[in-house]
Order: structure tokens, then sequence, then C-alpha cells
């Protein structure tokens, strides 16, 4: 499904219930519901949403699984994950870079 958000921009929409984190969401007001978009540019997708009233909840960033990455709270609380895949990793790669992000993060 294709639709063009207010956002100017043509999206996937896809959303995802977390299990791990619905009832945490759902204690802090947040509906238990992620929005994560995959999308051409995030930076000026998401420089559209903070114009538009969202706040950044985690920058715009290249992550260690390959996606340019970041988080975005509409002002209705709706999380947002927004992305794009930058390159793709064998299992290995993803093991691998999984476990060195792991350990730097002890």
């Amino acid at each position: 499904m294709r639709q063009r958000w207010d956002l100017g921009e043509d999206v996937k929409p896809k959303t995802a219930a977390r299990r791990c984190t619905t009832g945490n969401l759902h204690r802090r007001g947040t509906p238990p519901v992620i929005i994560y978009l995959i999308v051409d540019d995030v930076d000026a997708f998401v420089d559209r949403a903070v114009d538009a009233g969202t706040k950044i909840v985690m920058t715009v960033e290249d992550q260690f699984w390959g996606d340019r990455y970041g988080q975005i709270e509409d002002p209705f609380r709706h999380p947002w994950s927004v992305a794009n895949p930058k390159r793709s990793m064998s299992e290995g790669e993803i093991r691998g870079v999984t476990r060195a992000a792991m350990a730097r993060s002890k």
C-alpha cells in the first residue's frame, strides 16, 4: 500500500506492534503501536516531520545494522521509526556487527 502523507513524500506504511514494549508504551500513555516507515531520504523526511510538529526521539544516524535510522513522536504521541536501508548484509555479517555493538554498549 502506498499513501501520500502530508509531509510530501510517498511512503510504504508498515506498523509493528512490539510485544516487548507494548505494555511500557501503554503505561506511558503512548499508543501501543510503532509506525515503521522506509523512505528514500530519512533526513529530509524527519526535517519535514519536525517542521510539521513532531519531536525527535532518536537522532537520525547510520546504524550498525546497515540502515540510516531515527525515531520521532507525533503530536498525538505516536512513535514513528523512519529508515532507509543503506547496505545489505549476510547473516554472518549481521551477527558480527551485532556482537560488536553489544560489546561497545557494556
